[in-house]
């Protein structure tokens, strides 16, 4: 889903390297493998909807907020 330009797999691409995380380093948090992380950000896949909250979690936002950014409610 593209969203004002940003794709899901953009965001997460730019939440984990703002966070100085490689792609092997989320994965381990969030107990997948580094090439899932990676078909995430190139927009292959979507992480499964229960490991949102993870997600949020790790890359250190609230998920309410990751989703209202994704989406454009607020910037």
């Amino acid at each position: 889903m593209k969203q004002s330009g940003k794709t899901m797999g953009m965001v997460i691409a730019s939440l984990r390297k703002a966070q100085g995380m490689t792609q092997a380093e989320l994965a381990a948090k969030m107990q997948v493998t580094d090439k899932a992380v990676s078909k995430w950000e190139r927009d292959l896949s979507c992480p499964d909807i229960q490991s949102l909250p993870r997600l949020a979690e790790t890359l250190f936002l609230c998920f309410f907020i990751y989703f209202l950014t994704f989406f454009r409610f607020i910037i």
